[in-house]
């Protein structure tokens, strides 16, 4: 995964630009702070969200870490396959 403050997105020169908006680049991975990113596994919103606001999220968003051992994403028919073996290693 991508830390955001490392990730880039052209200007309307075609230069790039942190995607952030910082102005500098932090320079040692050791110094980016911890970042996140959806996968989509798991929403929990109110219903009042959806239909008045047109939004998965309120105004405070909360997350649940996945631990990558046992998260599937299941979008083709390998990661199926994947899935099939996972459960089996799990069943042993």
């Amino acid at each position: 995964d991508y830390n955001p403050h490392w990730v880039f997105e052209s200007d309307a020169k075609d230069h790039l630009k942190i995607a952030t908006g910082d102005e500098k680049i932090i320079p040692r991975r050791q110094d980016l702070p911890k970042a996140f990113h959806r996968d989509g596994a798991v929403y929990i919103t109110k219903t009042e969200v959806i239909s008045k606001h047109n939004s998965l999220y309120g105004n405070s968003i909360g997350y649940i870490e996945s631990n990558n051992e046992y998260y599937v994403n299941i979008d083709t028919m390998e990661d199926w396959k994947n899935v099939e073996g996972l459960i089996e290693k799990m069943q042993k």
